[in-house]
């Protein structure tokens, strides 16, 4: 089976490659992507102001479908017994579990976390970017089997831009009836606003695009502070 890729393989240049789909290996997951969002950092990768990811396959806010299950793969990492057909999604990292930050339960800090999303596309395995018909899901790679209940609009940016928002939010211990200010309502803002919401604190946005402050009401802002009606930062 053929599957394509949209390969990034210069600044703001961008070729769909076509390659064979490979066979999983042990430990591995093939899937099929359902769909992929854009995510702020891929307009960085895009424009090569990304520090490791130059040459690669772009893309990794995504839901996929398994296609096909390597040797030894019965659960997700979760426990839930998977099988073909099933929807899945994936952190874009790899999880040594081996290195120093992985010893200490810095998971996001993994000596190899990019090891195989900054490979050209001519690598095997070739899908190593959501931005194409299939994905490669690594040995060492978290991958998680969605509800039948969450559609795929819902749970595309669940392994990254949501999972980064509760990280965070639960970092800083945020609880019922505090007060935090999102500056900002874009995609991790708006993230943020439902959480935030969903924890039982006060949401309180600063925008100044109009369509952003309708959605960031609908995510759960109580208060707005709309910077069109600030001639100043102090102000």
């Amino acid at each position: 089976m053929k599957g394509r890729v949209a390969a990034l393989v210069g600044p703001e240049e961008v070729i769909v490659k076509e390659f064979d789909v490979p066979e999983p290996e042990a430990g591995a997951v093939v899937a099929k992507v359902r769909r992929a969002n854009t995510c702020g950092s891929e307009v960085h990768i895009y424009h090569h102001h990304h520090p490791l990811l130059r040459e690669c396959v772009l893309g990794h806010e995504f839901v996929g479908e398994i296609q096909a299950l390597g040797d030894g793969v019965e659960t997700d990492y979760a426990g839930e017994s998977v099988s073909v057909g099933d929807r899945v999604i994936a952190p874009y990292y790899r999880t040594c579990r081996k290195c120093p930050a992985c010893l200490k339960g810095d998971f996001n800090l993994c000596q190899k976390a990019y090891s195989f999303w900054s490979q050209r596309a001519e690598e095997f395995p070739h899908f190593t970017g959501a931005f194409a018909t299939h994905y490669y899901i690594q040995p060492d790679q978290y991958f998680y089997k969605v509800p039948d209940s969450v559609p795929d609009e819902v749970v595309a940016g669940a392994n990254c831009g949501l999972s980064q928002v509760l990280y965070g939010l639960h970092e800083i211990g945020l609880s019922a009836g505090e007060s935090l200010v999102i500056q900002g309502a874009g995609g991790l803002g708006l993230y943020a606003a439902a959480v935030a919401k969903d924890m039982g604190a006060e949401v309180i946005v600063v925008e100044g695009i109009p369509e952003r402050i309708e959605l960031a009401k609908r995510f759960g802002a109580e208060h707005i502070v709309d910077m069109r009606e600030f001639e100043s930062a102090e102000e």
